[in-house]
């Protein structure tokens, strides 16, 4: 009698990475804890596009969204220290750049370079 051949292991995915702080720096938020409590902190609305600083306490980071894009605009996040992180849209009509180290929402700024028209920053406190 042949038996079927045992079954294979389920791949599973990697495990959610975590970070702190420095750690943080250049890794995208999707793949980490970090977007588990991620809030909006600021935002900035102009040229038909929003732009939000999005801020981890738990990993101590923060990132730069902006919707309502077109390829060609870019958006960028801005630590106190350390360096900055761009990303410039490709395609869709939202993006979002990778992280920086942020002890608190103050320590970044988030601005979006709209293609043609200007820049606008995530200046307002968003409304909880």
């Amino acid at each position: 009698m042949r038996y079927p051949p045992p079954s294979l292991t389920a791949v599973r995915p990697a495990p959610t990475t975590t970070c702190d702080g420095a750690s943080c720096a250049s890794l995208e938020p999707a793949t980490t804890t970090c977007s588990k409590d991620a809030t909006t902190a600021h935002t900035g609305y102009n040229y038909g596009v929003r732009v939000e600083l999005r801020y981890s306490a738990l990993c101590h980071a923060a990132w730069a969204k902006m919707s309502g894009t077109a390829a060609g605009d870019r958006v960028m996040v801005t630590p106190k220290q350390g360096n900055s992180e761009e990303y410039r849209q490709q395609y869709g009509h939202d993006a979002h750049t990778r992280m920086v180290p942020a002890l608190t929402p103050g320590d970044a700024r988030a601005c979006a370079i709209v293609d043609g028209r200007g820049t606008l920053c995530a200046t307002s406190p968003a409304q909880r």
